[in-house]
């Protein structure tokens, strides 16, 4: 009998008390986030444009090939965040808060602080990311590595640290899926790191390249070369 028990049963008067409804600090703290998060994505979308890896004479690339697949994942990937943020709406819950904070469990608060402030910045992210990827903008295969590789390590702490305060969870089906996330990130790292198809494909920025470019021209009969700026 001892072995079996798993459940301890307390009465808190201060927790039972606590009024439902929305909690500010739920919503004031997801406001913060929010704004800073924009003001982030705005930032790198207007002012990372480095010069693309692949520029050629040639046009560039349409997407195609592999860069399907990721295309398909990118487009899931805003709806699939907004479904796992109404599936947490303990974020939002004042009796939520309100009770952890009476009980004194800092490691679920924590937790769950977390948790709230990175939803609201990855699906930020995802949309920028989706953005770039189909502008076809030169900063998408550094911001996407960086992107898949911080989901990634989030899923792995969030899976580890859900089975250490839930001894319930099932173990194969978490590892499972830590797996299957860790191999899409080995393989799609790699790719927009390396892939020619990719170099030539995300091209675009917003400033012309033309801008950044000197162009030395060798005058007749002067052995000096005069050199301009094409903005000039």
């Amino acid at each position: 009998m001892s072995d079996d028990l798993s459940f301890e049963l307390t009465f808190n008067k201060k927790v039972a008390s606590v009024r439902k409804g929305a909690s500010w600090f739920g919503v004031i703290t997801g406001l913060i986030a929010l704004g800073v998060a924009i003001w982030l994505v705005l930032h790198i979308f207007y002012y990372y444009d480095p010069l693309p890896a692949g520029r050629t004479s040639q046009e560039s690339l349409s997407i195609g090939g592999w860069l399907i697949l990721p295309a398909i994942g990118l487009c899931i990937a805003p709806i699939r965040m907004v479904l796992q943020m109404l599936d947490l709406p303990e974020v939002y819950d004042n009796q939520t808060w309100s009770a952890l904070f009476e009980l004194a469990r800092l490691d679920l608060l924590a937790v769950l602080f977390i948790t709230h402030i990175y939803n609201i910045f990855a699906l930020c992210f995802s949309v920028l990311v989706l953005v770039l990827f189909f502008q076809r903008r030169s900063s998408l295969p550094r911001i996407l590595v960086i992107f898949f590789t911080i989901s990634c390590l989030a899923q792995v702490a969030d899976t580890f640290v859900s089975m250490a305060l839930d001894p319930s969870t099932s173990v194969p089906g978490a590892i499972g899926s830590v797996i299957g996330t860790v191999i899409s990130t080995v393989i799609w790292v790699p790719y927009f790191t390396l892939s020619q198809r990719v170099k030539n494909t995300f091209v675009e920025r917003i400033a012309d390249d033309e801008d950044d470019d000197f162009t030395i021209h060798a005058v007749s009969g002067d052995p000096w070369a005069s050199v301009r700026n094409d903005q000039a």
